[in-house]
């Protein structure tokens, strides 16, 4: 089951997302924006908005540098590890803290034996 995001969530995410195409945060680290970006962003966002911020500021009003690098940061490794999924080289399931918790498929252990993954 997918989860339901507000408009002004999604909507935010959108403009957020066309910024960083805008400056190339996509290219220059390699990736694609994906459905996990946009899931990602919406999450943050709406647990930003539970805590009381307002999210009709501006992006550098609404999160600290320290939060902004930390957003950049997930988006890069969610990414990647969304991609390893996709390709079978990764599986997850999700702890008892909700947590999702990484590691080799069969591919993936093989594939990590042969060093086909470095």
């Amino acid at each position: 089951m997918g989860k339901v995001f507000q408009p002004i969530v999604l909507k935010r995410a959108e403009e957020f997302i066309e910024t960083l195409k805008s400056i190339d945060f996509f290219v220059e680290n390699d990736i694609e924006c994906s459905d996990y970006t946009k899931t990602y962003l919406c999450e943050v966002l709406t647990q930003k908005f539970i805590d009381g911020g307002d999210l009709y500021s501006e992006f550098d009003e609404m999160f600290t540098d320290q939060e902004g690098e930390k957003i950049l940061g997930h988006i890069i490794v969610g990414t990647v590890l969304n991609d390893l999924k996709e390709k079978g080289i990764l599986d997850s399931y999700e702890d008892e803290n909700t947590e999702e918790v990484y590691f080799f498929t069969e591919l993936g252990k093989k594939m990590s034996e042969n060093g086909e993954l470095y």
